[in-house]
């Protein structure tokens, strides 16, 4: 089995890291370029030379490092006006219009440094700018300029919540890339001094993109319900859980925001569903195979849909890093597994869930009004203990947002605030 990959240190008591975030990946090509002809090994500031080597182009810096990069690779990321498109920047190049291994009939460098092939199969010139080559060569940044470090958190962050301020938030593009930053590097964030307007939650997460519709619906309302469809409608103390494990793809972050809390009881609770992982597979190695390699059934139903899913507990991706947790004992549905199997799964399951309840990970707070507590629903789990209606009223507005929004949002925004620099 391979063992997950530890995601950070915890630096609880230091400020939230900035996010390791990678130079504009966009291509800067001069407007105008000297002819290039046959030979190379042309000088130019950063880049020293280039050379057609096999299905590669060799590119030799000043500072004497090198990189071949596949001919059908620098073919498929030609950026110009013909293979890229201006205004969608989408690609309208046709990989399949050229050969696997594309000829090159010359290649060169331009007085401004910038690397031009021209190809032999269809007479096209391409160009790439030696600081976007060099980037791709030796700083790996993949598809995405964000890489935070996830901060693996347990009880000593109580009372040290990440906290922003709503106008800020709603106002600057560099608070919000800081909450948003936050919310991935932490899982957690509370907004504070958020009005207490009816559907405001919704309007927050409209200034990154939208809220995502559910089976109840666009928003929703945490309070006792004559005739509750879920538990959270109770006054009943909730578990630390994650929502809607029983979809395919559940949201990847929820908000709360609260607008009455004077009842008795009801202080949230919340544990990073990373860290109690992490316990878990120091702990028990077999334990934590079986979390993360047997798909559960989770289920809901009533009498308008019947939502399930099948996936493991403790999700991980391909190299073997935590990526999600689906935990919920309300929606843990009837699981049809052989005997030894169902066993294993129990005995598992149930160590999980006392270090997601265990006082030593777990973090207990009193949301007050005007709070919007908002967090990962992949990562963190949120619970609350029960309440007294007759003493006062508990009133919570929540919606979701897809992490697709929130990383989408937060590269605008980190692109605003670069631009606005």
């Amino acid at each position: 089995m391979q063992s997950p990959v530890v995601l950070a240190t915890r630096v609880l008591g230091k400020a939230v890291p900035a996010l390791h975030v990678n130079p504009a990946l966009a291509r800067s090509v001069p407007s105008t370029v000297s002819p290039v002809g046959p030979s190379l090994g042309l000088s130019a500031d950063g880049v020293r030379s280039v050379r057609a080597v096999d299905r590669s182009l060799e590119v030799i810096w000043n500072d004497g490092r090198s990189h071949a990069f596949p001919l059908i690779w620098l073919r498929d990321n030609c950026d110009c006006p013909r293979c890229l498109h201006p205004d969608t920047q989408e690609r309208t190049f046709d990989l399949l219009t050229v050969p696997e291994t594309p000829r090159v009939a010359s290649a060169g460098l331009t007085g401004q440094g910038t690397v031009m092939v021209l190809w032999g199969d269809d007479g096209h010139t391409s160009k790439y700018e030696s600081g976007w080559l060099r980037r791709y060569a030796f700083e790996s940044p993949g598809d995405d300029p964000i890489r935070p470090d996830a901060v693996l958190w347990d009880a000593s962050l109580s009372g040290r919540v990440p906290r922003f301020d709503y106008g800020h938030v709603m106002d600057s593009e560099r608070e919000l890339g800081a909450w948003l930053s936050t919310l991935l590097s932490h899982g957690i964030a509370v907004v504070a001094d958020t009005p207490g307007r009816d559907r405001e939650v919704v309007r927050v997460a409209e200034r990154i993109a939208y809220a995502r519709r559910s089976n109840f619906g666009e928003h929703f309302e945490v309070r006792v319900e004559p005739n509750p469809i879920n538990n959270a409608y109770t006054a009943l103390k909730l578990q630390n859980h994650t929502d809607l494990c029983n979809w395919e793809r559940p949201p990847g972050y929820q908000f709360l925001h609260c607008l009455e809390n004077t009842a008795t009881g009801g202080d949230s609770t919340l544990v990073d569903g990373f860290r109690a992982a992490e316990a878990l597979h120091r702990a028990d190695v077999d334990a934590f195979h079986v979390l993360s390699a047997t798909p559960v059934l989770f289920r809901f139903h009533d009498t308008g849909c019947d939502l399930r899913f099948r996936a493991p507990i403790i999700g991980l991706d391909g190299s073997g890093r935590f990526e999600q947790i689906r935990f919920n004992f309300g929606l843990f549905g009837v699981q049809a597994l052989p005997p030894d199997e169902t066993a294993a799964l129990y005995a598992a399951y149930r160590k999980f869930a006392r270090l997601v309840r265990d006082d030593r990970y777990q973090i207990r707070f009193k949301l007050e009004p005007g709070d919007l507590l908002t967090f990962d629903n992949w990562r963190v789990l949120h619970g609350r203990l029960a309440y007294q209606p007759s003493t006062g009223r508990r009133h919570l507005q929540g919606c979701y947002v897809d992490r697709d929004e929130i990383l989408s949002r937060l590269r605008t925004s980190l692109s605003a605030v670069t631009d606005a620099a």
